[in-house]
């Protein structure tokens, strides 16, 4: 019998026959999100080389604009890809996606590169000396989407656990009226000593979100107190999946990698 897929009409013929195709099912995907945004900030940091370099070069306005324009298309797509992973729930070590839906803002994106990478070509007299760099700037991108869409193929499917006994509820922070007490205390103390025992004494008896560990680490004079302060509170930590928001706070990287040797990430 002979069969040809028509791609992208999602129908098959069989032996003359008009069938229609069944579409590919969606399905809930656990995505490591972290290494998703690092490909798609990578994109996005070569999406700025590339329009800057290209506003060094002597193209007219006109192209100059439509170069733009495609520039803002594929930054519109890559946003979407973003907004999906924020909206996602997380899920061990990863947020839980649709992979269709992701998978077709990251298609958008990598088919409107293409786009932009033949209009280079077709411009390359005119950007002439800025012509090789707009162009690897260019390739860097398709390079940063192909490796997001990649991470994606590789998620695991999430599979809901019906049959599974829901965990206990984990502690919960403080509250922000007591936490805002707390804060006060901690940047009213005279020295830093004395501020590092007062919030390793909070640590003990309290819990708290990454944010209230930000806030009572930024009331540290000196990175080496601040660093304790984050090792001692990390057990108290109630999302730890949020913890590395507490790196903006140090000025060194020597006490950001002491904290990350001691808690683990």
């Amino acid at each position: 019998m002979k069969k040809i897929v028509l791609k992208g009409l999602g129908v098959l013929i069989a032996g003359g026959l008009l069938v229609s195709a069944a579409p590919a099912m969606a399905a809930d995907v656990v995505v490591d999100d972290r290494k998703m945004d690092r490909a798609l900030d990578d994109a996005v940091d070569a999406l700025k080389d590339l329009k800057k370099d290209a506003g060094k070069s002597d193209l007219r306005r006109r192209d100059q604009e439509d170069l733009e324009k495609s520039i803002e298309d594929i930054e519109e797509a890559i946003d979407d890809v973003q907004d999906e992973l924020k909206d996602g729930k997380r899920h061990d070590g990863g947020v839980i996606v649709n992979d269709r839906a992701l998978l077709k803002d990251l298609d958008d994106a990598i088919e409107d590169t293409e786009d932009l990478i033949k209009d280079i070509k077709d411009l390359r007299d005119d950007l002439d000396r800025k012509y090789d760099d707009v162009m690897e700037s260019a390739e860097e991108v398709e390079k940063s989407l192909d490796k997001a869409k990649d991470i994606l193929k590789d998620a695991d499917k999430y599979v809901a656990k019906k049959d599974e006994p829901k965990k206990p509820a984990g502690p919960a922070a403080v509250e922000n009226g007591s936490f805002q007490a707390m804060l006060q205390q901690a940047k009213g103390e005279d020295f830093d000593n004395q501020r590092l025992a007062f919030v390793k004494g909070l640590g003990k008896a309290n819990w708290f979100t990454a944010d209230q560990i930000t806030a009572l680490l930024k009331t540290f004079d000196f990175d080496n107190n601040r660093a304790d302060a984050a090792i001692a509170l990390f057990s108290r930590c109630v999302d730890q999946g949020n913890w590395f928001k507490i790196y903006g706070t140090f000025e060194f990287d020597s006490n950001k990698n002491k904290v990350r040797k001691a808690v683990g990430q």
